[in-house]
């Protein structure tokens, strides 16, 4: 679907625009629109496109994306979109159903650009050799949409390309020194980010969510008893009465690992990384 402008702007941008996808789509300023499903999608999408393409996240910051559910204003807005990024591998079901009716939007479904894990943890981004694979995916989709700024696309990826290998060498590094290899965590979130760096991620609850069992605190509080471990990870958007429980009876430590899902005080992907980086040594030693 192309978007009705003005005849002056047509003049105006004719000349530097190409159709992606079988549309296309510009802000008055002349970029293309990118729609992106949530804050961890959003993010790593505005580290490549820079000052060159308008970037918006369809799920609030602040929301559970795993919860979020767009209204319908929400798609109607995502239809007038260039690129639209999303996560895939059952992060955002509604994204998954949607991409094939955006007929006339290219999407980009980051999980089909990555190595999946057996189980069904769709947070690949905070492996960061994951995360600079979708960089590529969305660089790809960005030069092809807007071929005019494909060199400052590739300047962008390089740069997030040196970060993503250099904070890697850094988890590997800590990896390496850890005394311990156990992280006890509310959300089965970090299995990726522990099978790349030979840690063992003990959930208190599923990826798909929900209070575990008796059964399963109480597997858990031995475990964690028997291996001397002092502290069990919270996270931003999900209070989870099962980690307070935990705590109390173990007589851990309660800290924050952020899974870069929605809250992150306007932070970006590589401080988030790093923050997560000086906790998880913690935990470790």
């Amino acid at each position: 679907m192309k978007k009705i402008i003005s005849i002056i702007a047509m003049l105006c941008t004719t000349l530097s625009l190409t159709a992606c996808s079988g549309g296309e789509t510009v802000s008055d300023s002349g970029r293309r629109q990118v729609y992106t499903s949530f804050y961890a999608m959003y993010d790593l999408t505005s580290e490549i496109a820079g000052d060159k393409a308008d970037v918006y996240s369809m799920c609030p910051v602040g929301t559970e994306p795993h919860d979020y559910e767009p209204k319908t204003t929400d798609m109607a807005k995502l239809t007038e979109a260039d690129i639209f990024v999303y996560n895939g591998g059952g992060m955002e079901s509604w994204a998954e159903k949607s991409s094939d009716t955006l007929k006339d939007v290219k999407t980009v479904c980051v999980s089909d650009h990555i190595e999946k894990l057996e189980n069904s943890d769709p947070h690949s981004w905070l492996y960061p050799i994951n995360a600079l694979k979708a960089a590529e995916a969305i660089k790809n989709a960005l030069a092809e949409c807007d071929p005019n700024n494909s060199a400052a696309y590739e300047v962008n990826y390089e740069g997030f390309k040196t970060k993503a290998e250099e904070l890697d060498a850094k988890y590997r590094s800590m990896s390496a020194a850890a005394v311990k290899k156990d992280i006890v965590v509310a959300h089965e979130a970090y299995g990726y980010l522990c099978d790349a760096y030979g840690l063992n991620q003990i959930a208190v609850e599923s990826v798909q969510g929900g209070e575990p069992s008796p059964t399963r605190m109480a597997e858990i509080i031995s475990y964690m008893r028997e291996n001397n471990i002092g502290y069990i990870c919270a996270e931003e958007l999900a209070s989870s009465k099962a980690v307070e429980t935990i705590a109390a009876e173990t007589g851990a430590e309660t800290v924050t690992l952020n899974p870069f899902e929605g809250d992150t005080g306007g932070k970006g992907y590589f401080e988030v990384m790093n923050e997560n980086l000086e906790v998880i040594e913690k935990i470790l030693k």
